[in-house]
């Protein structure tokens, strides 16, 4: 079933989507440290802005799957039957004299 969003529909393969793409950002950042690690040397700022900019991207991503999964979790709770007014759970008739 496919849930609303700002500026179009979520879906699972959106979410997963997302969620792709953090890890390729993850292997792109780590790849960054392995290289400066492997050469026993700080960032250049070059590599610096590209690794804060990987991990802003990584922070923007993680916030819209949250907010895709917190829509989502939206959907089972409408899609539920409205409570009895009478509180009946167990599928008892309300008391009689009430209609």
């Amino acid at each position: 079933m496919p849930r609303l969003k700002m500026f179009g529909v979520w879906n699972e393969d959106s979410i997963k989507a997302l969620s792709e793409r953090r890890g390729d950002l993850k292997t792109e950042a780590l790849a960054i440290v392995d290289k400066v690690e492997a050469e026993n040397r700080d960032l250049t700022i070059d590599e610096q802005k590209l690794f804060d900019s990987l991990c802003d991207q990584d922070q923007q991503l993680k916030a819209r799957i949250a907010n895709a999964e917190r829509v989502d979790s939206w959907g089972a709770e409408l899609n539920e039957p409205p409570d009895d007014p009478f509180g009946n759970i167990t599928g008892t008739t309300a008391p009689s004299g009430f209609y």
